[in-house]
């Protein structure tokens, strides 16, 4: 079955961050109630800030999103503007790649194929965070 990737991105109030944050983590003990197949969310927060990032990758078909099916994401959805200096954005992702360290693969994908590749042993990669 193919998947869609979904990122929403906004801006809290600086004062309503924590408060999203708390609402967040009761969406997630819905989920966990409901248990959603084939369904994966995450929420980050941008550290030290009120800037807010929803992950959701769900099966691609017609009709609402599963997520639409738990109470509290609705609750959730539909309060969130009244906390925002901007409001949500949402982008429709494909994806090109993904890395799994402890895997030591990484796959490539394009609109025909996906590729899986084993990483040489020697491989490192470095990141230094700002």
């Amino acid at each position: 079955m193919k998947s869609k990737t979904i990122i929403v991105q906004y801006q809290t109030r600086p004062e309503c961050a924590d408060e999203n944050e708390a609402q967040a983590i009761k969406v997630f003990d819905a989920f966990a109630r409901a248990s959603l197949k084939g369904v994966s969310y995450r929420t980050m927060r941008e550290v030290n800030g009120n800037r807010f990032f929803h992950i959701v990758t769900r099966p691609d078909v017609e009709g609402p999103s599963p997520l639409m099916q738990v109470d509290e994401f609705r609750e959730f959805v539909a309060a969130v503007r009244a906390r925002c200096d901007e409001a949500p954005v949402d982008f429709v992702l494909r994806q090109v790649g993904e890395y799994e360290g402890w895997a030591a693969t990484w796959k490539a994908q394009s609109k025909s194929q996906s590729k899986s590749r084993k990483l040489p042993r020697n491989c490192q990669f470095s990141f230094t965070p700002q």
